[in-house]
């Protein structure tokens, strides 16, 4: 019960700063540690830590671990887009306009207050199919290399993980938004059809319509992830849905969406998570839909969260697990975070692993 409680308080943290909803309720009280864990879990701390900085009641280390998480994010994804320029200046200078996906098109695009809110993996960018070669050429000619550590799935819809060496930020190439069967939902052509060209520093860059930018969201965390077999969500990506209809709701075509993942046999699929997102970010599902929600499709996640797996137990995840993960962990800080017992410890942890990694 504490778990699932605290994973509901997170909700409403976020849905109170970010979307406009009643008020959450006090700081005092929480149990910081399963709030942190349960937000690094959904990689939305730095998400957590803007919405809690003005709060009151909070324990003065775990203020100064918020900080430390929020300061870190944003010269994280200050690199992570100064990176996307020499990328798409590469691109750009061979007549390619990359289309900017997922949570780099979420940051340029500006969907959330602050740029340091939204943590980010790598950079995802959309090609012409038959212009890949000529994109991978390109950005090895500025520095980037195949990682023989991350391309471990040859059978993908992006083609090999290309690290910049000097930065080690890291660049999937896709030329399909999903594998068969799903990319009937969101096939590249019809995707393309709804890009728009913009200027951004002086380069020029598509972006996805909020239409098709739904349509990826949901495939993307519920298909290409699983978790819609799995009962589960990513929070990260269903905040990034609730920040794309909190600006686009007129513009998205439900209609479309719902004619599409029918289609697919994936009516359900939709509902359920337009259902999460009106359960734990408070935000309505649209009207006319095809389809109710899975059956116990919340009670089901509510399980999940209540009793995590193992590996979720063992440790006191941070925001940059992930990217240490795909790096080899240079610090080791998965293994050794597990012993530290203190906030000032895991910030320090976090601050020394920031500082060691080319980002």
């Amino acid at each position: 019960m504490k778990r699932w409680h605290t994973f509901v308080a997170l909700g409403d943290h976020l849905r109170a700063r970010l979307l406009g909803g009643a008020p959450a309720a006090p700081a005092t009280g929480l149990h910081w540690k399963l709030l942190v864990q349960a937000s690094s879990y959904h990689y939305v701390t730095p998400a957590l830590a803007w919405c809690l900085r003005d709060r009151t009641g909070m324990p003065s280390e775990v203020a100064g671990f918020f900080e430390a998480a929020l300061t870190l994010n944003r010269r994280r994804n200050e690199r992570l887009t100064d990176a996307l320029a020499r990328v798409v200046a590469a691109l750009n200078a061979i007549e390619i306009e990359p289309v900017l996906l997922k949570g780099v098109a979420r940051l340029v695009e500006g969907v959330y207050p602050a740029a340091e809110l939204r943590f980010l993996g790598d950079l995802d960018l959309l090609i012409p199919s038959d212009r890949s070669a000529d994109a991978a050429t390109a950005l090895r000619g500025i520095g980037f290399a195949e990682d023989p550590n991350i391309n471990s799935n040859p059978a993908h819809h992006h083609l090999p993980v290309l690290r910049e060496r000097d930065s080690g930020v890291c660049v999937e190439l896709h030329t399909a938004l999903s594998m068969p069967p799903h990319d009937a939902i969101i096939p590249a052509d019809w995707f393309w059809q709804g890009t728009r060209l913009f200027t951004w520093r002086g380069l020029r860059i598509r972006m996805p319509d909020p239409t098709r930018s739904v349509a990826h969201n949901i495939v993307h965390d519920q298909l290409n992830h699983q978790h819609y077999r799995a009962g589960r969500v990513e929070l990260r990506q269903l905040l990034d849905l609730a920040m794309l209809r909190a600006r686009h709701e007129a513009s998205i075509d439900w209609a479309e969406l719902d004619r599409r993942f029918c289609g697919a046999g994936q009516g359900p699929l939709l509902a359920t998570y337009l259902e999460f997102a009106r359960a734990l970010l408070g935000q309505p599902a649209p009207a006319g839909l095809s389809h109710v929600p899975r059956p116990r499709a919340m009670a089901d996640f509510r399980r999940d969260v209540e009793w995590p797996a193992i590996r979720i137990l063992s440790r006191l995840r941070l925001p940059v697990d992930y990217v240490l993960a795909r790096r080899g962990d240079p610090v080791g800080i998965v293994k050794r975070l597990a012993h530290r017992q203190t906030w000032s410890a895991a910030a320090e942890l976090v601050r020394k692993a920031f500082a060691t990694a080319k980002w």
